[in-house]
């Protein structure tokens, strides 16, 4: 049997891509800011924490919940990784059985842009989640299972699992179908909701996943011009598959590509496309099967050199700290120059302190200290008006290191007033790396 599965290609190219996914998280997390961000709200949960109420999140909770089990067996970014590139990996799997042809050029494909694709976070579990579904929906499993399915992507990014749920519901159609349906997707559902009600955060929930959302949309300037000019034409494509073509037997994958494309709302920028794009190449190599005469292994490796070339340019321009140079990472990027004399500073000299930074989710894990409102300062992260809710958290009697560049286009949803408020009501007392510390009495 062994014999059997190692002669089987498909085996191989899951091994390249799980180790591929593993060497690109390790060398090059500082291309996906999530990355650290997610880890450490994993280990947070891992820590006794609970989200919403100990620390904000704009989005359900199944992704870092997963992380936080695994955590237990090693507390690590390794940990956080290899369980990411799993996800990579089975994405890749099941799209090889909807489109057996094409899934591995298909997924070169699209991580090419900077691997992106890859990146780890919530999106990579909710991609995942989807192509699973597509699957059991090709395999026509139990509408139950679908179901339940439905219900795990609900939790895993809620406003993209509705937009699915939705989309399912209209192209099974049937009620009894339907009902079974969301019998399954249920199940789930409730348990988070007395996981929320047990814990006391069903409001800050409802309020940071929901009416939170209006300022995330509102205040987020990441978004590319170009994006919604290319969800638009995918969408209309759809539209017009699902109304020509509604009795072909593929058209199930155009209802559910359909409902990814909520990937990209609310943010407009390339990261969030990939996964719409993706599902859409899915769906064009899929219908155009028989009528392509694609050399596939020639493609692959010119592809494959392609990964290489701009591994060797990415590597080359960049530095790159030691292997194990921090408790939790496993390596640090070019970044974290400076980030040994910070995190003294943090732990030792001033102790009563608080980071306020796009990267603060990353001190605070090196730091071991637990995270808090303050870790993700973005305009829209904290709900509803959160913004005046930030700056009524800010302490007397407590040193804030502000990342001297917080008023650059870096992180553009980073949280300005607040810094300026803190600045403002605070005496500098020191400096360290990219850090200006202040030390904060409210006047």
């Amino acid at each position: 049997k062994l014999l059997k599965v190692l002669k089987n290609v498909n085996t191989y190219r899951c091994l390249f891509l799980f180790i591929i996914s593993i060497l690109f998280n390790i060398f090059f997390m500082y291309l996906f800011y999530d990355g650290f961000a997610q880890y450490a709200m994993s280990r947070a949960i891992h820590l006794g924490e609970i989200p919403y109420k100990d620390f904000n999140m704009v989005s359900t909770p199944l992704f870092p919940f997963i992380h936080s089990i695994f955590l237990n067996i090693y507390d690590n970014y390794l940990t956080y990784t290899i369980i990411n590139s799993l996800f990579f990996t089975l994405i890749y799997y099941f799209s090889s059985k909807i489109c057996p042809k094409y899934a591995f050029t298909i997924i070169l494909l699209i991580c090419l842009p900077y691997f992106y694709f890859i990146a780890p976070s919530y999106n990579l579990l909710t991609k995942l989640l989807i192509v699973i579904i597509i699957y059991f929906e090709k395999e026509k499993k139990k509408d139950f299972s679908i179901g339940l399915l439905l219900g795990l992507l609900i939790l895993t990014k809620h406003t993209v699992g509705i937009s699915v749920m939705l989309c399912s519901f209209i192209y099974i159609r049937n009620f009894k179908n339907i009902f079974n349906r969301f019998k399954g997707l249920i199940i789930p559902l409730l348990v988070f909701l007395i996981y929320l009600i047990f814990t006391h955060s069903l409001y800050d929930c409802i309020d940071l996943i929901l009416l939170g959302l209006f300022d995330f949309g509102t205040k987020n300037v990441e978004s590319l011009p170009i994006i919604p000019i290319i969800a638009l034409i995918i969408f209309t494509y759809y539209i017009y598959d699902i109304i020509k073509n509604k009795k072909s037997k593929n058209i199930y994958l155009t209802y559910y590509a359909l409902g990814g494309l909520a990937l990209t709302v609310p943010i407009f920028d390339i990261n969030h496309i990939l996964g719409p794009i993706f599902l859409f190449l899915i769906v064009i190599f899929t219908k155009l099967d028989l009528k392509l005469k694609i050399n596939t292994t020639t493609v692959n490796i010119l592809l494959v050199v392609a990964y290489t070339m701009l591994a060797i340019n990415i590597g080359t321009t960049q530095e790159f700290s030691s292997f194990n140079h921090y408790k939790f990472l496993p390596c640090a990027s070019d970044f974290s120059k400076n980030m040994d004399n910070v995190i003294y500073s943090y732990k030792k000299k001033y102790p009563n302190s608080i980071i306020v930074s796009p990267y603060a989710p990353l001190y605070d894990t090196i730091a071991d200290k637990k995270i808090t409102y303050f870790d993700l300062t973005l305009t829209g992260n904290y709900g509803h008006l959160g913004t005046q809710k930030i700056i009524n958290m800010v302490e007397d009697n407590t040193y804030y290191f502000i990342y001297k560049n917080y008023n650059s286009k870096e992180i553009s949803q980073f949280d300005i007033k607040l810094c300026n408020h803190i600045i403002k009501n605070s005496r500098l007392v020191d400096s360290v790396g990219e850090y200006d510390i202040y030390y904060y009495v409210k006047k």
